[in-house]
């Protein structure tokens, strides 16, 4: 099995705070696993939302 894409957080990936993941099959051929994801926990939402109130200001700035 491939490595999960991971979160996109703070400008770097990332895997999940639990380390867990999830398969996305196809739904035409439901053998076939399209992608293995990240689990996000309310732990990676919070960091996310840190990281964007962080990052706000620069993008205020931008005409």
């Amino acid at each position: 099995m491939s490595e999960p894409f991971g979160l996109f957080v703070a400008g770097e990936w990332r895997a999940s705070a639990s380390g867990r993941s999830y398969e996305k099959r196809s739904p035409w051929r439901p053998d076939v696993v399209t992608g293995t994801f990240a689990a996000a926990t309310a732990e990676d939402a919070a960091a996310a939302v840190a990281a964007a109130a962080e990052a706000q200001p620069g993008w205020a700035a931008l005409p």
